[in-house]
């Protein structure tokens, strides 16, 4: 079980459950414009101005908000199966100095996967 947890350190979960949520959110703002479609169709019974009207215009735009959320989600899903390997940038810098007015600067950017604590017994 330990070496579960610690493997599972070496991925970047934050920003994958960050980007679920986002990704419902964002589908789901579709939902407050798709109700402009049944208040223009059918006025009588999607509309702001009666009890009724109003019931069903929230009605339905909770209904598209779930849906058109979900939607979005497992487009996101689709593509993010998984949270990324949580990885480390290092940058390395070379100055050679070949003449009194002249230099060479080297820059080497190396990226590796972020190493795990090894599991100590007590």
């Amino acid at each position: 079980m330990m070496r579960l947890l610690s493997n599972g350190e070496r991925y970047d979960w934050q920003t994958w459950l960050v980007g679920i949520l986002r990704s419902f959110i964002s589908g789901a703002a579709g939902a407050v414009v798709g109700v402009l479609g049944p208040m223009a169709t059918d006025s009588g019974d999607f509309n702001f101005t009666s009890n009724a009207g109003l019931h069903h215009t929230l009605i339905s735009m909770t209904i598209g908000f779930f849906i058109s959320g979900l939607i979005h989600m497992a487009m996101f899903l689709q593509t993010h199966g998984a949270p990324d390997l949580v990885t480390v940038k290092a940058t390395e810098e070379t100055v050679t100095k070949i003449s009194p007015k002249e230099t060479h600067t080297m820059t080497v950017e190396t990226t590796t996967v972020a190493e795990v604590p090894k599991e100590t017994k007590p």
